[in-house]
């Protein structure tokens, strides 16, 4: 008795072949679409969280602030110094300086606030004080993730805005 042995014809092995490469390559472009996804979430969070941080501490150090030294009232600048009655913390500056902003206090160094992850741009202090106001000071600077293979998806900036009165 002679046996037949069943097997795949060539048609569909290059069937079973195609139906392989697009099912590989639905796939991978699904699984690049997540990864871009997730990269571009990592550069919005990474800008949103340092840029609330900073705007919080220079917020904060306005308000306990004694006085503004620079800007003088009705004027811009990019850089703030502040002035307290405590030596450790006389005079508070804070200046913006190859992407990064800096603050120093008192006799300490000039650290930066920002992570290295990060660029700071366009950084404006306003002194809107008035003639019966202690102080008062708008807030303006761009954060821009730092992006250095040029990345379309890690494009991501956003410009923060706030302001803050002496106590």
């Amino acid at each position: 008795m002679k046996k037949e042995f069943k097997g795949f014809t060539l048609i569909e092995v290059l069937l079973y072949l195609a139906m392989l490469a697009v099912f590989v390559v639905v796939i991978s472009t699904f699984w690049q679409g997540l990864l871009d996804i997730t990269e571009k979430g990592k550069a919005m969070n990474t800008v949103n969280t340092e840029g609330q941080f900073i705007m919080t501490k220079v917020l904060q150090r306005i308000r306990e602030s004694d006085s503004i030294t620079s800007p003088i009232a009705g004027n811009s600048s990019s850089t703030l110094n502040l002035t307290y009655t405590n030596v450790n913390l006389n005079p508070t500056i804070f200046d913006l300086s190859s992407g990064s902003l800096m603050l120093s206090e008192g006799p300490n160094p000039f650290s930066s606030l920002n992570s290295p992850d990060v660029i700071i741009s366009e950084v404006v202090f306003s002194n809107n004080s008035g003639l019966d106001s202690k102080g008062l000071v708008r807030v303006q600077f761009n954060v821009s993730f730092k992006n250095p293979d040029g990345r379309s998806n890690l494009n991501y900036s956003q410009t923060f805005y706030g302001s803050a009165s002496i106590r």
